[in-house]
């Protein structure tokens, strides 16, 4: 009897609390499931892009001109000063011949004008005295005349028994070794004019209608992976290469650092714009994905919610969409697949498209 009276007792004192003091239905919120639920999406700042297109290419460094250094006379070489690599400048001996037969005709040639000379002088005198007649006095001067282009000959053939360079440059090739005979033409060096390298690469018919004349490349030389280069689009050959349908296009190397040695045939990487979009406006691509045939939106978040904003698209790069119309730099749109979502959700951003 006693056990019922305590059940009694503990029923009798929950039910008085759960009305005393629980409130009453009418106090109690309204259950709005629409305003409660709350989507989380990523999100994307509006933001202007560089969706410029780009083609990489790889060539070899070469000089712009090569310069062969030629023998002007037959003989045979005596000396050589210069061997490949070395610096060499304009006018600067490289090789001699042996000349001495040239010289001893140079003697006796300025032996024979020193002779016709003073004759001429003599003959002069006595002609100004009215003692020779007009005809020795022309013998005279012709015969100096005769003696003066024979010594200038010799003296011209002397000087080429010195192979000098024609311009700064840097030793590439070495055709002739002391002892050698030379005929008149025949190579001796090749040098470089080291001061205007360029990589002439091939590119498509299709990307090289964007090119131009001075244009800027972004050149990387794998022999300096540290090193930025920039070149110059010097000019672009006329032809198309009618097997690869190639266009040849030659780029002058700039800005080359004190120090640095880039060598003929380093292995160079060049990378043209060939569609420049600069500060474009863009979107994800994957936030278009929710668009018609007819007509392409994006969802654009405001106040939390969001906002179907119909858009012009343009062109794509790199999963990236250029908008023509439509949105502005500081709008926020909704980043990833937005099929699921729909006009007015209450949405959530809880992460950021970079």
């Amino acid at each position: 009897m006693a056990k019922l009276h305590i059940h009694a007792y503990v029923l009798l004192s929950g039910a008085f609390f759960l009305f005393g003091c629980g409130d009453s239905p009418a106090d109690q919120p309204a259950h709005n499931p629409e305003r409660e639920r709350v989507t989380a999406v990523a999100g994307y700042e509006i933001k202007p892009r560089d969706l410029s297109r780009s083609v990489r290419v790889s060539g070899n460094v070469e000089p712009l001109r090569y310069v062969t250094i030629a023998s002007q006379m037959s003989g045979t070489i005596r000396d050589i000063t210069v061997e490949e690599g070395n610096r060499i400048n304009q006018g600067q001996v490289v090789a001699t011949l042996d000349v001495s037969e040239q010289r001893a005709e140079l003697e006796r040639a300025t032996a024979l004008r020193v002779r016709a000379q003073a004759e001429y002088e003599r003959t002069k005198e006595l002609f100004e005295r009215d003692l020779v007649s007009r005809a020795e006095y022309d013998n005279a001067r012709a015969e100096l005349s005769v003696t003066e282009s024979d010594e200038k000959l010799w003296r011209t053939r002397v000087d080429f028994g010195q192979i000098r360079s024609p311009k700064n440059a840097v030793v590439t090739r070495r055709y002739a070794e002391v002892g050698d005979a030379v005929g008149t033409n025949d190579a001796v060096f090749q040098i470089t004019d080291m001061s205007m390298l360029v990589v002439r690469v091939g590119v498509s018919e299709l990307d090289a209608v964007h090119l131009k004349s001075g244009d800027d490349v972004d050149i990387r030389i794998d022999a300096f992976p540290d090193t930025d280069f920039t070149g110059t689009i010097r000019r672009i050959f006329p032809g198309i290469e009618e097997d690869s349908r190639l266009v040849t296009v030659e780029v002058l190397l700039g800005n080359i650092p004190g120090g640095t040695f880039v060598r003929p045939g380093n292995l160079a990487r060049l990378t043209f714009t060939v569609d420049q979009r600069e500060d474009v406006i863009a979107v994800p691509s994957e936030s278009l994905l929710a668009s018609t045939r007819e007509k392409s939106f994006v969802y654009v978040i405001e106040e939390d919610h969001l906002r179907q904003r119909d858009v012009v698209p343009g062109v794509q790069r790199r999963n990236w969409t250029e908008i023509r119309e439509g949105l502005q730099p500081g709008d926020i749109i909704v980043a990833t697949n937005p099929t699921n979502l729909a006009e007015g959700t209450r949405v959530k951003v809880t992460q950021w498209r970079e």
